[in-house]
């Protein structure tokens, strides 16, 4: 588990567009507006002091993604 807080981030048409900083530890459910169901995007999590970034590619929209950062 991460000990320290990511920055959320969906990536569309080459465009990062972040959505929210999340605490360490923490579950959360966080909406992704301006974007329709369908689109598929890429979900990026970075650590706030920027050293490791996850990805999730070709994820399409849909009413609910499951993901979970290590």
């Amino acid at each position: 588990n991460l000990t320290q807080a990511v920055n959320l981030y969906v990536t569309s048409a080459g465009t990062d567009i972040f959505l929210k900083q999340v605490a360490a530890n923490t579950v959360e459910q966080v909406p992704i507006h301006g974007l329709a169901a369908g689109t598929t995007v890429t979900l990026k999590a970075r650590t706030v002091d920027g050293t490791r970034t996850y990805t999730r590619d070709n994820i399409a929209l849909a009413s609910s993604y499951d993901w979970r950062v290590p």
